[in-house]
């Protein structure tokens, strides 16, 4: 579009996070008051919620950067990180466990 200025990956990224966070986020929040008020009624242990982050992932390289960072510093196990990206957990089970922090280990005390 001739006049329009040019937007990089960063930028449309932005303008993508902007459109979820001030048009659909007031649109979200509405369904999810009717369907709490409509489909659930006073059940108060089951609260309605619209999962949006499908919306304001990054690209698939910061995603997956983001997420090494997550499981090298055990903030975030396997098969939390396969859920954010909409992947079941693994099959064998290993998925739940932690990795320790690299580098994070207690220094043996001299002389003890």
């Amino acid at each position: 579009m001739e006049g329009a200025p040019a937007l990089g990956g960063g930028g449309m990224e932005q303008i993508s996070i902007g459109f979820r966070t001030y048009t659909l986020g007031d649109w979200f929040e509405a369904f999810e008051g009717a369907i709490e008020r409509d489909l659930l009624g006073d059940d108060m242990s089951i609260e309605a919620k619209v999962d949006d982050t499908g919306l304001i992932r990054g690209d698939f390289a910061t995603r997956w950067t983001g997420w090494t960072r997550a499981l090298q510093f055990g903030a975030m196990s396997p098969d939390e990180v396969r859920a954010r990206e909409g992947l079941p957990p693994r099959p064998d089970g290993t998925g739940t466990s932690f990795y320790p922090p690299p580098n994070m280990a207690a220094a043996a005390r001299q002389g003890d």
